[in-house]
């Protein structure tokens, strides 16, 4: 996974947030299980705070392509976020699916599976949604995110109010539609009064 480091600040704080692999409690070392959005924190630049998961996710979830922005007392960040579509798989066909698809796939790349209920291959295409959460920070400098995230990515809804549209991960769009590229386009800026605006690419 792509780190690809982001960083502001608050009046008193730099506020860096990256993307990591989860890690392994026993040996610290990082492990392919998805990837999580990280925030951290410095008054000078040198000494920074303890890593903190900015939205702590269950599964195989990966969040990446981060971006934040921050006014003087509190920050705000966006990012790519696959927590959706886990669980959409293993809630329809993941219980029919023999091989650890997951732990055989730990990448954001669309992947094959064969429904032993249906009786045929099926192509899992990956899909993202794009989620926020402002980020304070305390008395000690240290950062504090929000516990619940806000998913600002929406689609078409039908009259049953299920969404008709996914952004898809690997759309075929470049090298002759020949080359998967979701492109490094998110960001967020902060406009005022407590307000942020946040822009991105949907495929």
């Amino acid at each position: 996974t792509n780190d690809f480091p982001w960083v502001s600040a608050t009046a008193n704080e730099f506020v860096l947030v990256y993307a990591e692999r989860p890690r392994d409690p026993a040996t610290g070392e990082c492990i392919d299980q998805g990837s999580r959005v990280m925030v951290r924190t410095s008054r000078n630049g040198t000494r920074w705070s303890a890593p903190v998961e900015v939205s702590p996710v269950a599964g195989h979830a990966f969040q990446f392509m981060q971006s934040i922005a921050c006014n003087d007392e509190f920050c705000q960040a966006l990012w790519y976020d696959t927590r959706n579509e886990s669980l959409v798989f293993d809630a329809t066909i993941g219980a029919s699916v023999e091989q650890k698809h997951w732990e055989e796939n730990p990448y954001v790349e669309d992947f094959d599976v064969f429904d032993q209920k249906m009786k045929k291959g099926l192509r899992f295409r990956r899909t993202a949604d794009v989620y926020t959460t402002r980020i304070n920070i305390d008395g000690n400098g240290d950062p504090v995110p929000n516990a619940q995230p806000e998913r600002v990515s929406r689609y078409i809804v039908d009259n049953t109010g299920s969404e008709r549209e996914v952004n898809l991960m690997n759309v075929q769009a470049f090298g002759g539609n020949t080359v998967s590229f979701n492109g490094d386009y998110i960001s967020i800026n902060e406009l005022g009064s407590g307000n942020f605006f946040a822009a991105w690419t949907d495929w």
